[in-house]
């Protein structure tokens, strides 16, 4: 069939579909008869990374204004047209992508295309309107230094990262934001969200013609997506930083880890699950069961297109603060000797494809993993294509993974502390 020229499809026939516009729109969904609703999220290719110093914060500002009212509607309208009937509209901005994602009954689908469309393609951007958002977003700058979870995270970034834009916080500076203006947004939202930088997903009980709705309603620029600068690794380290008054100590073990579309990014997120993804996790017991000496303690990955970021992130008062240190970096010590057993993979294995398998049960979870194996992977990736990849992965290959990670030459210690009264 020809490109751009998909024909409505009755729902019995529909499993899981692709189009890629003439225009440059890519638009993908997948048919779940016993829904009576539907989720679509429409993911701009761009985010803090695509920034530049003089930019910084643009993306996750124009976020916030696409809600600021359009030619057709105002902004009341826009925040109450799903709510009225139960519904949900949000957007976010992250390092690489920003999106707009709503859920809603089936039958609104021509209007929630009409509404995002809109928001998308006709944004106002006006003057008055920028200068009451930026208070609004220096609030929230605000708000992210009164969690120092979250900031131990944009601190282990920065140290990670250097003065790359992956180092920099999505939310800019209080300076990057007070200089933004009308003209530099519109320049910046004109390059950036065009059709060719553009997803649009739909998961649900689908009803009418989707190409068509996507052609009437979305009508974005034609600029081609800017060439991202690559990350080259130049760190090692250790890194004390103290800008709270909170009275525990936050702090990261972490670093470079495989990409969303690496062989090894299977091995990497089996490696994380068992180290701290969840109750049974090896330093959940370890700090919390066995020795209990922490609340917070887990681990984390953040695969990105040429990188990703994975570690543990821990926090402890401070008089169990060495103790939590010795025994962390003891077991990594075994970790790096012993490595695992076929027994603790195969129980990690298990737990993460059943993970896997729960979570698609939403449709905004299967509309987020079909949007990232098209921006990540060019191809959707089937259930039983992800069980099989993950049954294939051996404790040795998580022992080859847990000793390129936790080598010196590749972990940070990044440690935010209270300041010293």
């Amino acid at each position: 069939m020809p490109v751009g020229k998909l024909k409505y499809l009755r729902s019995h026939e529909l499993k899981f579909q692709k189009v890629v516009l003439n225009n440059g729109l890519t638009v993908c969904w997948e048919q779940l008869d016993h829904l009576r609703s539907c989720s679509l999220a429409v993911i701009v290719n761009t985010g803090a990374r695509d920034e530049t110093e003089k930019s910084w914060g643009y993306s996750h500002f124009i976020e916030h204004m696409l809600f600021k009212g359009t030619a057709k509607k105002t902004p009341y309208e826009i925040a109450s047209a799903l709510e009225k009937k139960g519904g949900y509209l949000n957007a976010m901005t992250g390092s690489e992508n920003t999106w707009v994602e709503a859920r809603f009954i089936d039958h609104q689908l021509p209007e929630v295309m009409e509404l995002i469309g809109d928001m998308l393609s006709d944004s106002l951007l006006e003057k008055k309107s920028i200068e009451d958002e930026k208070e609004v977003v220096r609030q929230e700058i605000k708000s992210s230094f009164d969690s120092p979870d979250d900031m131990v995270f944009d601190l282990f970034f920065k140290d990670i990262f250097g003065k790359h834009p992956l180092g920099r916080s999505v939310l800019g500076s209080y300076e990057s934001v007070k200089a933004i203006t009308r003209p530099k947004l519109l320049k910046y939202y004109r390059q950036n969200y065009s059709n060719t930088n553009t997803y649009i997903g739909l998961v649900g009980n689908i009803y009418g013609d989707i190409t068509s709705l996507v052609k009437k309603y979305f009508n974005l620029s034609s600029n081609k997506k800017n060439v991202r600068a690559e990350f080259k690794k130049s760190y090692i380290g250790y890194k004390t930083h103290r800008k709270t008054l909170a009275k525990q100590i936050n702090f990261i073990i972490g670093g470079v880890a495989p990409n969303a579309s690496s062989p090894d990014r299977y091995r990497f997120q089996i490696l994380m699950n068992h180290l701290g993804g969840g109750l049974s996790s090896r330093f959940f017991q370890l700090l919390r069961e066995v020795n209990p000496l922490v609340y917070n303690v887990s681990s984390f990955y953040y695969p990105y297109s040429d990188v990703g970021i994975g570690g543990l992130y821990i926090s402890v008062s401070a008089d169990n603060l060495k103790k939590v240190e010795k025994l962390v970096e003891n077991e990594i010590k075994i970790i790096m000797e012993n490595g695992f057993t076929k027994d603790e993979i195969e129980f990690s294995k298990e737990q993460m494809k059943g993970n896997i398998i729960l979570g698609l049960e939403s449709s905004k979870s299967r509309v987020s993993k079909l949007l990232n194996d098209q921006i990540y992977r060019g191809r959707w990736i089937s259930m039983e294509e992800t069980e099989s990849e993950i049954s294939k992965v051996t404790d040795q290959d998580v022992n080859v993974e847990a000793f390129k990670f936790f080598s010196d030459k590749n972990i940070m210690r990044t440690y935010l502390k209270p300041k010293a009264r």
